[in-house]
Parts: C-alpha cells; sequence; structure tokens
C-alpha cells in the first residue's frame, strides 16, 4: 500500500499512523460521525423554518407596498388634474 510495507515498522509505528490518521480526521468514529449528520440536518431544518418565515414576511411586505404604491399613484393622477384645473382657470 502506497509502497509502504507494514511488515517492516513496529507497533509504535502503527500506533503513530493510527493517531496522524485520528487526528487528521481520516479515523472517525461511527458514533461521531453520526452525531455531526443529526447536528447538520437540525440546522438545515432550522434555515429551513427560517427560509419559510422569512417569504412570510416579504409576502406581507409586498402586499402593504403594493398599497402604497397604488395610493401614492392616485395622489399623483389627482395632484396633476388639480395642476391642470388650475392651468385652464388661469389662462
Amino acid at each position: 500500500m502506497f509502497g509502504v510495507e507494514l511488515g517492516n515498522y513496529g507497533p509504535s509505528s502503527l500506533v503513530a499512523l493510527f493517531v496522524i490518521a485520528i487526528a487528521l480526521g481520516y479515523l472517525v468514529p461511527r458514533w461521531m460521525h453520526i452525531q455531526r449528520i443529526k447536528d447538520k440536518d437540525e440546522l438545515i431544518a432550522n434555515l429551513r423554518k427560517a427560509l419559510d418565515k422569512r417569504d412570510e414576511q416579504f409576502d406581507k411586505l409586498i402586499a402593504s407596498v403594493e398599497v402604497a404604491v397604488r395610493t401614492i399613484e392616485e395622489l399623483k393622477t389627482q395632484a396633476n388634474g388639480v395642476r391642470a384645473a388650475e392651468a385652464r382657470r388661469t389662462s
């Protein structure tokens, strides 16, 4: 394996190899791997809930903004009508 024969090294070398492999994350206990997956799943679920809440808030905000835009457009139309009527009176 990788040009290294394990028979040439003693038990301390094998222990050192395993310690290095564990330190680098190549040998992770199964329970730790499962726990990490559960943590990631919980994080994903929480993020999805936050996105749903954000979408609901955006929908409410968009509805209120649409009302404000319609109101401003109506005011602008009425103001233009009043200006046109005043211009006709003065001319």
